[in-house]
């Protein structure tokens, strides 16, 4: 298990430090707002359940081209590519991870469902639905939607093994545990 305090403390470090509104800015080499390493940094708010993920995710959306693509360094006054490949595969693989890892990621042998699920995705008459994707335990579909003052969500998964337990960790709702064998869960919102 990594010293948590030593990543929180590297992890202000590069946000007070290294950003340029809400895009990590590189200053060498590459010399740009650098998308895919913003996704990095927003991974690992997600993971802490620090809300901050949200904004640095945000920003990398802004800055995609009208063709969904980033380019590898973004310049910071024109938000038009100034360095590097006009689109940045590694960019656009690492929103693909980031967007799957806010439905569904693996922890350990848990899965963890919702937990980039921001509130305002849920502020809709939609359902929000994610996959099939592949996961360690099987091919995933994620389904979520708010109903008045619930939130429902279900899976379906062709299971190859199943998890110890299956963790709904929508952000700023307590976590939400179910059994391997559950399929849904609903939620009431406070």
């Amino acid at each position: 298990k990594p010293d948590d305090e030593r990543v929180n403390n590297t992890v202000e470090y590069l946000l007070k430090n290294c950003f340029n509104n809400n895009g990590f800015f590189q200053d060498m080499i590459h010399s740009g707002i650098n998308p895919y390493l913003t996704l990095h940094v927003a991974q690992v708010l997600m993971r802490a359940n620090d809300s901050r993920y949200y904004d640095l995710l945000q920003r990398v959306a802004e800055l995609a081209s009208p063709t969904g693509q980033w380019p590898e360094a973004i310049h910071p006054h024109t938000n038009g590519g100034c360095m590097g490949d006009g689109q940045h595969a590694w960019a656009a693989a690492e929103w693909i991870i980031m967007l799957r890892n806010c439905f569904i990621r693996e922890e350990n042998n848990d899965l963890v469902i919702g937990s980039g699920i921001h509130q305002h995705w849920l502020v809709t008459e939609k359902e929000l639905m994610f996959g099939p994707t592949p996961t360690s335990f099987g091919d995933a579909l994620i389904y979520i939607k708010q109903v008045n003052n619930e939130v429902l969500i279900s899976w379906d998964i062709n299971w190859r093994q199943r998890p110890d337990k299956i963790e709904i960790r929508l952000p700023g709702i307590p976590t939400h545990q179910c059994a391997p064998d559950e399929y849904s869960a609903r939620i009431t919102l406070d």
